[in-house]
């Protein structure tokens, strides 16, 4: 590699020269016979390097430090590696010749690492000592050039200094080479090479804060931001995979992992201020987590608002960047947690797991690539189903753990994890016990995620770290709502503008949040004595206050505004799924008692206060912070029975009208209200006003046409999910909506249906999958359905369906009520099918309980039955009925 053209001053003096005059003359002996014959002794240690990392790569050496983490030798190597290249670029073209002093210690890392040891853990120690010993030539060289020549009000001091620091440097090599020529039975005596903090280096690093403290603080953040992050290397020779075709590739994926997390970080990178967060790199807790070559945790944690995301997204930003610049960069995974009811699987410990295995182990870009530890996986569980006849099984928590294992076995391991408190309290061990790599974690100040990692590297956002861009953050949103003619329509005075401003500084802490909402308080003041009033009195001091504040300025708003507010909290803390706001708009209007027409969504994030915002990305409409989510969910207006009541009769209103711009134009619908309605709520009207009494021919229509919906959307569904059985269970031949009535549980649909029949109702009658009302009723575990179509006179003994019959669905499902019901009319254990009896229907479906109420039915007749009974338990497990037999 070419040297640097920096411009240079020759040195006035050879430090290292001076160093090694004051070395004891017996250690000096030790260092000649480091002495090499090559020019480049730069050329050899790297070469060296090379050599010992392939060999660790070859037997996946790692060691464990006296604190317990892991250290991978490979990946001290690859540092050492990169403090030679930064020596060479920034380098003095002499260190190339013979023996210059520079060199000395070049040579003598070079002739550690050559030393042949057994024992891997003195290997490992010395190896991470020779990078720390590499780094401090590295960096000193240039700190020469930055202090001693550029002159220094402390230059005589400081120049002692680093020559005692070069000799500290020369005595450490120096003793480790004596150790390395002792007899064996010598050097098992000696332990202080077996550690790294052996006393010797403990002195080096000694010495290297007394320079650093003569260099003073202003002066030492110039080398600081010379040691920069060692970019972390995969290696790709021992890298074992497949390409695979786009088809496989999303099967794959969907299996996987169908996460977005490449869309949620995308969020919270666009709308984070481009200065801001920088200072969390900087931290000197951040880099030790980034250069280390150990296993460890590093949490950042601090108040609701403060930010923590918004580093998450900076220190993401990094790692892209460094695998841009370079492709073999070592891979890492990022998540971001939320406690949302439309995103469940981003709190859930599995879901993350499966993401960061499918970030580790398949590739996102052309040509699609899977590494073969995952694709064996996922061929042998699709192999397992396809034997079985049954759901291709997805990986849990101790699955994915093996699959990430084993995909970082040589590889070093970056994980980012926001938000790690939104995982439930009980399943957050579950979580972070499995994350034992290099994980970046991000959490609120919360006691129980502190327990759970007490060794781990800790940094708290505090007014002290993220002042800087507390303050810029301020400026740049006052001025743009006044820009946009937000804030007083944008005649705000320069005076107020710079009031508004100091105030917010003061005030905010660390709290972005508190910022974004305190000056949504004072858009919505109409004029500038009122907002200078209210920010001299600061009354709203916390996060609860404002919150409380904009929520009773809603519900006292005009009832239009109150209503479509209080629709759209629902709808964003009940839903299943993200929705756009085009959808919810649609929704909140449609179903609106007064008939509201469609409003913009720039009305609608202004009657909301802005508590929501639109992504711009997906379009989903979202809260703008947990923190407001949670607020909300405390008020009774917002409880889960209230909010299902509403999105239920929302579903209903918007099925009643039937699909948006039905011409076929958008086939399945999607992003709509209305396809949601279909699919998520699975919402029927229990009135039965799909089918109308006089003129009800539209009505009927709305009926049929979300019928052949249902249908449409049923095949995107996953193969084996209840959504999908239940939509594909309502067709029917004559559109009869009796099988609706019994999969959804409607009994006033079936009044219905049975009210208007043309004489006699078939209550025998099949639908396309050759399944009874009855068989469903009973497989969806509607008791109250189930009788009514035994006072009806259905066939109870009728063979149908996949189990074969109605008290064999019921058993498989797990339905007490409807099993007991069923019995005590006379059903007959006995079935046609899938199963030969209700009881084997029972063991299938791993219910103990099921199996042993049907047992006490009197199932067990004969010899024959009993001893059928008793294997069938003895296979499922099931002691109980083992005893009970």
């Amino acid at each position: 590699m070419a040297a640097s053209n920096r411009p240079t001053a020759p040195l006035s003096r050879d430090y290292w020269k001076l160093a090694l005059d004051a070395v004891d003359p017996a250690l000096v002996s030790s260092l000649n016979l480091t002495k090499t014959k090559r020019h480049d002794v730069l050329a050899a240690v790297l070469r060296t390097c090379e050599d010992k990392r392939a060999l660790c790569m070859q037997k996946r050496w790692r060691f464990k430090k006296p604190s317990g983490d892991v250290i991978f030798i490979r990946d001290v190597l690859e540092k050492i590696t990169k403090w030679v290249d930064r020596f060479r670029e920034v380098g003095d073209a002499a260190v190339q010749f013979d023996m210059s002093h520079a060199s000395l210690p070049w040579a003598g890392v070079r002739f550690l690492l050559q030393a042949t040891v057994n024992d891997v853990g003195i290997f490992g120690a010395m190896a991470t000592n020779l990078e720390t010993i590499s780094r401090l030539i590295a960096s000193y060289q240039e700190f020469e050039q930055l202090h001693i020549q550029q002159g220094s009000a402390v230059g005589g001091p400081l120049e002692e200094s680093l020559t005692r620091l070069y000799a500290a440097i020369l005595t450490f090599l120096a003793e480790a080479v004596r150790y390395y020529h002792d007899s064996t039975a010598i050097r098992i005596s000696k332990s202080p090479f077996r550690s790294m903090e052996n006393p010797h280096m403990q002195r080096v690093l000694a010495q290297e804060s007394e320079v650093l403290k003569l260099a003073g603080l202003a002066d030492t953040e110039r080398l600081l931001r010379l040691q920069t992050v060692m970019m972390r290397l995969s290696d790709q020779a021992t890298v074992s995979e497949k390409f695979l075709q786009e088809s496989k590739y999303r099967e794959l994926v969907n299996w996987l992992s169908p996460t977005r997390f490449y869309q949620h970080h995308a969020d919270h990178s666009e709308r984070r201020l481009a200065e801001t967060g920088q200072w969390l790199l900087d931290h000197p807790k951040y880099r030790q987590w980034r250069t280390s070559s150990s296993s460890s945790i590093l949490l950042v944690h601090g108040i609701p608002g403060c930010g923590k995301s918004m580093l998450t997204s900076k220190v993401i930003d990094s790692l892209l960047s460094e695998r841009l610049a370079n492709p073999a960069t070592a891979p890492f995974a990022y998540f971001y947690c939320a406690d949302y009811e439309a995103e469940p699987e981003r709190r859930q410990p599995e879901d993350i797991l499966r993401s960061i295995v499918r970030q580790l182990g398949v590739s996102s870009q052309p040509p699609r690539r899977v590494r073969d530890t995952v694709l064996s996986e996922y061929e042998r569980r699709q192999a397992e189903a396809e034997i079985g006849g049954c759901e291709l099984l997805k990986l849990q928590v101790s699955d994915s753990l093996k699959l990430t294992l084993a995909l970082i076995s040589t590889d070093p391991v970056t994980i980012v994890v926001d938000a790690v408190d939104e995982v439930q309290e009980k399943k957050r061990f579950e979580l972070l016990n499995a994350l034992h790599q290099l994980v970046f974690i991000t959490s609120r100040d919360n006691n129980h995620v502190l327990a759970l990692l007490p060794d781990a590297s800790k940094i708290r956002v505090q007014t002290e770290g993220n002042q800087k861009d507390v303050k810029y953050f301020v400026r740049d949103q006052v001025d743009r709502v006044i820009q946009e003619k937000r804030l007083l329509n944008g005649c705000a005075s320069q005076d107020l503008r710079d009031d508004v401003v100091k105030t917010l500084i003061d005030g905010a802490g660390e709290m972005f949040l508190w910022v974004t909402l305190q000056i949504e308080y004072l858009c919505h003041m109409k004029h500038e004595q009122d907002i200078i009033s209210t920010i001299r009195k600061r009354n709203l001091t916390n996060l609860d206050g404002i919150f409380a504040y904009i929520v009773t300025r809603i519900l006292e708003s005009e009832k239009v505004g109150r209503d479509i507010a209080i629709r759209v909290f629902s709808c964003l803390l009940f839903t299943k799924k993200p929705l756009t706001a085009t959808a919810i708009i649609s929704a909140v209007c449609l179903s609106s008692p007064t008939n509201q027409p469609p409003i913009e969504a720039s009305s609608l994030l202004d009657v909301c206060f802005n508590l929501v915002v639109i992504d711009p990305k997906s379009m989903a409409l979202r809260f703008a912070h947990q923190s407001a989510q949670e607020f909300i969910r405390t008020k009774a207006i917002f409880s889960e029975l209230s909010a299902q009541r509403l999105l239920a009769s929302s579903c209903l209103h918007v099925c009643m009208q039937g699909p948006p711009d039905h011409n076929n134009a958008v086939p399945l619908l999607e992003g709509t209200f209305y396809r949601y309605g279909t699919i998520s709520r699975l919402v029927i009207p229990s009135n039965g006003r799909f089918i109308n009494d006089n003129d009800g021919a539209d009505e009927s229509l709305s009926y049929i046409i979300w019928l052949d919906y249902a249908k449409q959307f049923a095949q995107e569904l996953s193969k084996e999910g209840p959504k999908k059985h239940a939509l594909n269970a309502i067709s029917s031949s004559n559109i009869s909506p009796l099988f609706t009535a019994s999969v959804f549980g409607l009994e006033g649909l079936l009044n219905l249906v049975s009210s208007r029949a043309l004489g006699s109702l078939n209550w025998n009658q099949k639908n396309l999958n050759d399944q009874t009302g009855l068989y469903l009723a009973a497989a969806f575990g509607h008791d109250l359905i189930v009788s009514r179509f035994i006072r009806e006179g259905a066939d109870i003994e009728i063979t149908c369906g996949e189990h074969g019959s109605a008290l064999a669905a019921a058993c498989f499902a797990g339905h007490t009520a409807v099993i007991e019901f069923l019995l005590a009319r006379g059903a007959s254990a006995r079935s046609d099918n899938t199963f030969s009896n209700a009881l084997e229907a029972a063991f299938h479906g791993s219910h103990e309980n099921i199996a042993l109420l049907v047992l006490k039915s009197g199932y067990v007749c004969s010899q024959s039955n009993y001893d059928a009974a008793l294997q069938g338990a003895a296979q499922a497990g099931f002691l109980n009925i083992v005893v009970w037999l």
